[in-house]
């Protein structure tokens, strides 16, 4: 066979291969791995994803959660499933920003070990403080802190969380703020913390601090994402005042195992994003404070490795360790 017969045989084949893939797929039941506890933030995305899924390829697609060791039993498993997209990972930058830089072992590779197929959702946070606090805008808050180095006590949601880091982020590139971190269990101690007067600063999610911001109870000082929040749209970015590039977030998505075929992958990614724009589950999500981030496949990658890039930047230069 000519060496120009054997690739024109080569690319039907392939081709043959992709059409029979999208028109057999799925043939059974499909696993949606959640790698936290049943009825958080990304369990409930998980079940109203696989209602739309299972609908839209009338193949039952089931939530199974893996919790334990910060995501990263769920998400090993999905690495280490077979790649025939009957395995998939709801992914939070958790495991696809954090983890890697922080975790002496990982058991996956973040990036070489899965394929992105849409980012769906992201969780901006803000800069909050009391409305006694003599500052309104993030070049106020820099001066503020800067002259009280050490004095000044901010909350997050734990060693190493997005809460966290976006807090060191933000003192890295302000010239080194020195703060006392206070970590929580949770958003809700976070803030209960800062309303009780324990706190001088928090680091928070949109959704978690949105009505106690417009009862004029605490005040917002700037968002963590590059993009303005679409649940509190005049709060301005911390990237349009003075730190051009902070773009520091914590996003979910769906990933499926390295390997999967394209024709599969390209098949969920169109049928997730037809589910997630629909009308009845933007609704649902934007009742759960979650705002949409939608990125297809190959701009998800591009961002995860983006993520990985700057949340390792920080970790390595704030020295985080787990706990």
């Amino acid at each position: 066979m000519t060496l120009r017969r054997l690739v024109v045989t080569l690319v039907l084949c392939g081709f043959a291969a992709v059409c029979s893939a999208q028109e057999s797929y799925p043939t059974r039941q499909v696993r949606l791995i959640v790698p936290t506890n049943a009825g958080g933030v990304p369990d409930t995305l998980a079940r109203l994803l696989a209602q739309k899924l299972a609908a839209h390829f009338n193949r039952p697609f089931v939530v199974e959660n893996r919790p334990g060791a910060a995501n990263l039993i769920g998400s090993d498993y999905v690495a280490k499933a077979p790649a025939d997209g009957y395995t998939l990972l709801i992914g939070t930058s958790q495991v696809f920003g954090i983890l890697p830089a922080m975790h002496p072992k990982m058991p996956f590779d973040a990036v070489k070990d899965f394929v992105p197929i849409l980012r769906m959702t992201d969780s901006p946070h803000l800069i909050v403080v009391p409305v006694s606090m003599p500052v309104n805008n993030i070049p106020e808050f820099v001066k503020y802190v800067a002259a009280r180095p050490g004095q000044l006590s901010y909350g997050s949601s734990g060693v190493g969380s997005s809460h966290h880091l976006i807090m060191e982020a933000l003192a890295m590139q302000s010239g080194g703020l020195k703060m006392i971190h206070v970590p929580f269990k949770g958003s809700q101690d976070n803030l209960a913390a800062l309303l009780g007067g324990n706190l001088n600063i928090s680091v928070i999610a949109v959704s978690s601090s949105i009505q106690q911001i417009k009862a004029g109870k605490i005040k917002a000082l700037g968002v963590s994402t590059a993009r303005r929040s679409t649940l509190a749209p005049d709060i301005v970015p911390i990237a349009e005042q003075g730190l051009p590039g902070f773009d520091l977030s914590n996003t979910t998505g769906l990933l499926a195992p390295a390997g999967t075929p394209r024709a599969i992958v390209s098949l969920l990614e169109a049928a997730s994003l037809v589910a997630i724009k629909s009308a009845d589950m933007m609704q649902s999500l934007e009742k759960l404070g979650f705002e949409l981030a939608i990125l297809g496949s190959d701009d998800y990658a591009k961002a995860i490795r983006a993520d990985l890039d700057a949340y390792g930047k920080v970790i390595r230069s704030a020295n985080v360790k787990m706990e």
